[in-house]
Parts: C-alpha cells; sequence; structure tokens
C-alpha cells in the first residue's frame, strides 16, 4: 500500500526541536556513568552468580514498558509532524519493545515453571540478537530517510494508514523473529553450549551485531552533523549505551553471571 510521501517541512514537534546543551548534558552524562559502570563490571562479566527470575521478570517489563511508551510517543509525533523518518523509528520502536517480551516468556521459571516460548536457551539468546539488531537497523532507515536534509512526510489523509502499517509491520517482525528463533534454529548458528554462551563471540553472530551498531551510531551522527534534534541526540545516546551492553555481553562466557542482569538495565536506561 503505498503511503504517498511528499518533501515538505514538518510541523513543529517535540521530536523535531533542535538540541541544545541542556538536551545533549543529561544524555553524555547518562553514557559515560554507564560506560564506568560497564568497565567496573568487566572483570566480573564472566564470574557465574545466581539466576534471579524476579529480576529478570522486573527488569524486562520495565524495558517493555519503557520500549512501548516510547513507541506511543514516537507514533503520537509522527501524527503531528508527518514524517516519514519519525515513523521508521516509531515501528521499530515498537519492534523492540515486541521481541522483548517475547525473550521474556522465553526464560525458565520467570512467567511459568518452564519456557513459554522456545525449547532452551538459544531461543532466549537469539531473541536477545534479533532485539538488538532492531535499534541500529531501523537507524539506519532513520538516517537514509533524513541525509538529503529536505524531510519526506507522509500526506495528510494518509497518516492513519501509515501508521498502523508501520505498527503491524513492527510487530509482525518481531513474530517473524520468534518464530525463526524457536522453528528455525537448525538453520542458525549455535549461541550456547550448556549454560555457556561464549559461541555468540565465536560465531561472529555479536561481533556483527556490535559492528551493526556502531555503523548506525556513526550514520546518524553524521547526517545529523548540520542540525541535531532532541530525538537524534537520544537516538545516538541509546546506540552507545547499545555498545556498552555489547560489550558486556561478549565479554561474560556463563549464562546466569552479573552480566545478563546488568546488560538488560544497560539497554533499558
Amino acid at each position: 500500500m503505498d503511503i504517498g510521501y511528499t518533501p515538505a517541512s514538518p510541523h513543529l514537534a517535540f521530536a523535531g526541536a533542535p538540541a541544545d546543551g541542556s538536551h545533549r548534558r543529561p544524555a553524555v552524562i547518562l553514557c559515560l556513568a554507564v560506560a564506568v559502570i560497564t568497565v567496573a563490571l568487566l572483570p566480573f562479566a564472566a564470574a557465574s552468580g545466581p539466576v534471579l527470575p524476579g529480576f529478570i521478570l522486573i527488569n524486562q517489563t520495565a524495558l517493555v514498558v519503557a520500549y512501548g511508551l516510547s513507541a506511543w510517543v514516537l507514533f503520537a509525533q509522527f501524527r503531528r509532524s508527518r514524517s516519514v523518518a519519525l515513523l521508521l523509528i516509531a515501528g521499530g520502536t515498537l519492534y523492540t519493545a515486541a521481541i522483548v517480551a517475547l525473550q521474556l516468556l522465553s526464560f525458565p521459571g520467570v512467567v511459568a515453571n518452564g519456557r513459554v516460548l522456545g525449547a532452551g536457551p538459544q531461543t532466549t539468546t537469539w531473541l536477545w540478537t534479533f532485539w538488538h539488531l532492531g535499534p541500529p537497523l531501523c537507524t539506519l532507515a532513520y538516517a537514509a530517510a533524513i541525509r538529503h536534509g529536505q524531510p519526506r512526510l507522509v500526506r495528510s489523509e494518509r497518516v492513519r494508514a501509515a501508521a498502523l502499517i508501520a505498527a503491524m509491520s513492527g510487530l509482525a517482525a518481531a513474530g517473524a523473529a520468534a518464530a525463526i528463533s524457536t522453528l528455525g534454529l537448525t538453520w542458525l548458528p549455535d549461541q550456547v553450549t550448556g549454560d555457556d554462551y561464549a559461541a555468540l563471540t565465536s560465531s561472529g553472530v555479536g561481533p556483527c551485531v556490535q559492528v551493526l551498531t556502531l555503523v548506525a551510531l556513526a550514520a546518524v551522527w553524521r547526517t545529523t552533523h548540520t542540525r541535531r534534534t532532541v530525538l537524534e541526540v537520544w537516538i545516538a545516546a541509546s546506540l552507545a549505551l547499545l555498545v556498552l551492553d555489547n560489550i558486556l555481553t561478549m565479554a561474560g562466557s556463563a549464562r546466569g553471571s552479573g552480566n545478563p542482569d546488568f546488560k538488560h538495565g544497560a539497554s533499558g536506561m
């Protein structure tokens, strides 16, 4: 279905407001704080520790709420601005909320006695991978949509349909990722052996996710260097946090260490 877009200047919305020092400073402070915590935890990343189902439930639920509310705000901003780039970010954020919720169902002993989704830790780890692919991919799409400087807007009469298509696409993509992570494991590289997920790094999957995240961060930073909005500052900050998350995740080698707990927290922030 053609959503129809035309080059134009969007109506001013919060997401399109130019960023100043008061917007950049909190983002920089947050990233530096998480970087310090990451460095402090690196020596303990591979240490075995207790599995904390209660923490996982609370933390994943908080992530779902945070991503879900962010998606709601972004869709509301899209309805005001009609920006195609903003629509792409909104759909990608909804995808992330959905896949974090699905990953929660794959943890044993959290929602039910066993795993509600998937048959083992491979599903959980691949859902983590698909979760961490979402933000950089939708950021690259965002950067591509704004690279010429002139925003592309959805026609007024098609805003509702475009938002619905983006939302359904995000949810469908999350469902497809869950299906691949459960039914398609035989065609995917192993990322877990027993309780050891060192194969996440040795298989090349983790490093590829990290490279993609860095590329997306560089792309959005370079594309917006002449005029950076509040949204773009926080997109960059969220990708920087994912980079730190990935570093700590790949530094770990045993499930149930301090690393899995913190990795969700870093992404949530």
